[in-house]
């Protein structure tokens, strides 16, 4: 069976509570990150506001998968504009080969494990 379509697009995933919660908030130092060693940045300085994004990957028999991760920004446009080219027709079983495909397609980005 080959993949028919594959497509990302954005989600958004913050809850809406709608009541208090019941434990109070622990106040805690927050998200540790590398760029702490530079107390004259705020996050703000240096974190994006991307946002989340889904990816629908259908098959031939109208089966589907579901991916979600975060960092809109490049994600997105590599896989609506790289990786689905590249992976739309093939075998929708033969998991090594589409991350194989992927891996050596994505060799000009860096090969830090844009991939995975």
């Amino acid at each position: 069976m080959k993949i028919k379509s594959i497509e990302a697009i954005v989600v958004n995933v913050t809850p809406n509570f709608k009541t208090e919660p019941r434990v109070p908030k622990i106040k805690t130092e927050g998200f540790i990150s590398p760029m702490r060693r530079y107390p004259d940045l705020k996050k703000t300085d240096w974190n994006v506001n991307w946002e989340r994004i889904a990816c629908v990957i259908t098959a031939e028999d109208g089966t589907w998968g579901f991916g979600l991760t975060l960092h809109e920004g490049p994600v997105k446009k590599i896989i609506n504009g790289h990786f689905s080219e590249l992976l739309v027709g093939e075998d929708c079983m033969a998991t090594e080969r589409a991350w194989d495909l992927m891996q050596k397609a994505s060799a000009p980005y860096g090969t830090s494990g844009i991939a995975s």
